[in-house]
């Protein structure tokens, strides 16, 4: 299986020019070089800030959006984002599945907001994703991932 990860984007942040993080995504992320992958992942603070949908950031955002989402259909990649720290993200991802919903041409594209486990069948693999924040004990998350893997019956 081949993939990238990426993630701490920080669309919207304050000191970081939103062209310039999706210029940079687009020459390195959206290549020609990468068109060979199975999943790309968003693993989480996507967003840097909950955004206004009239700021100049979102109009930047949404357009890289349709090119990602046009990047993963032509080149049949996966596309798995996952939630990240609330005060980052706010559940703003949403608009990717949104954006995905509307299209013609739709990418195999889910978005975790909760802990999940899933079996990708075209690469016999199981991904495990833990949004950030999600517990604060590590036997209580022990103990969900357990209670998943049980699901699957894989434990």
């Amino acid at each position: 299986m081949k993939y990238i990860v990426i993630g701490d984007v920080h669309l919207g942040h304050a000191k970081t020019p939103t062209p310039h993080i999706v210029s940079s995504l687009r020459k390195h992320i959206l290549s020609d070089k990468h068109a060979d992958i199975d999943v790309l992942f968003i693993e989480g603070d996507l967003f840097d800030r909950l955004l206004d949908l009239n700021s100049k950031e979102v109009q930047v955002i949404i357009s890289f959006f349709d090119s990602l989402l046009n990047y993963c259909f032509l080149n049949n990649i996966k596309l798995r984002v996952l939630e990240g720290t609330p005060s980052h993200d706010v559940l703003q991802p949403e608009i990717l599945v949104k954006l995905n919903e509307i299209r013609d041409n739709k990418v195999d594209l889910k978005y975790f907001k909760v802990l999940d486990i899933e079996y990708l069948a075209e690469e016999n693999k199981y991904v495990l994703y833990i949004p950030d924040e999600w517990v604060n004990d590590h036997a209580v998350l022990e103990k969900q991932i357990k209670e998943k893997l049980n699901l699957l019956g894989k434990e």
